[in-house]
């Protein structure tokens, strides 16, 4: 047990190194939990409870997936969607009823694991609590931005060339990652510098866009999305067309 506990210690610790610098954590504190859980180290966390929808989804996508077994899964969700905006409020009142036993069971088992677990358990679980709200907070983030519309971000020089070798290269996905990467770590710098010059032509087309593009934004009132330094920009630009205004000057008086 103590030896789980240091090992998950060390772990959370890398969790939260990752995040602080910007990095891509290989481990999380869900991945975390679960591995002690599985072990027996620590208690299973219930899951959550199916909603309406979903229980009536599961219910019928096997039916519908052997009537139509051409269509794709989206084309599946869809047809599960009409079938359940067709249905009467009666027709619907036993899903909803079973979602709120479920849910009234899922509350009184997330009291009794609450309950039982250990002051580094409780930790541990509001650890996972807030990253989950981060990462749903980042996803509903990037979202918002592809509705908006924001430019995608420019690749650089090795990833044009990962695009351009890649369906050339021949094995598993790994092997072909492994050749592509062996193939750029081997050419010169002169044989790069047209993937250079691409990225840096990929990324003063993408400042243009984003700056047309932000400025958008702000005639919008959008300011959220819009980067911190160019926020800082248009705040110091307003601040010196306000001084010339007033008659203030920025040098000192002596």
């Amino acid at each position: 047990m103590a030896a789980s506990w240091q090992t998950a210690r060390v772990m959370l610790a890398c969790c939260r190194t990752n995040r602080l610098f910007g990095g891509i954590a290989n481990t999380s504190t869900r991945l975390v939990w679960r591995c002690l859980a599985s072990q027996g180290d620590m208690p299973q966390k219930p899951k959550r409870p199916r909603g309406t929808f979903m229980l009536f989804s599961m219910e019928k996508r096997q039916q519908v997936i052997n009537e139509n077994p051409h269509l794709s899964f989206p084309e599946i969700a869809k047809v599960i969607g009409k079938m359940w905006r067709e249905l009467s409020d009666d027709e619907k009142e036993p899903y909803r009823s079973q979602a709120r036993e479920n849910s009234e069971t899922y509350l009184e088992e997330m009291e009794n694991f609450r309950a039982s677990l250990t002051e580094e358990e409780e930790q541990m679980l509001e650890e996972q609590e807030e990253q989950a709200k981060s990462n749903k907070a980042k996803r509903r983030y990037k979202q918002v931005l592809k509705k908006l519309e924001r430019p995608k971000r420019p690749l650089h020089a090795y990833s044009i060339f990962l695009g351009s070798k890649l369906k050339q290269a021949s094995g598993s996905i790994t092997d072909k990652m492994a050749e592509v990467s062996k193939e750029w770590k081997e050419m010169s710098e002169e044989e790069k510098a047209k993937y250079y010059e691409s990225a840096a032509q990929a990324k003063e087309d993408y400042e243009a866009a984003m700056e047309e593009w932000e400025t958008k934004m702000m005639e919008q009132g959008n300011i959220s999305v819009i980067r911190k330094s160019k926020q800082q920009q248009d705040s110091e630009k307003d601040n010196k067309q306000r001084r010339r205004k007033t008659g203030d000057s920025e040098e000192p008086p002596f």
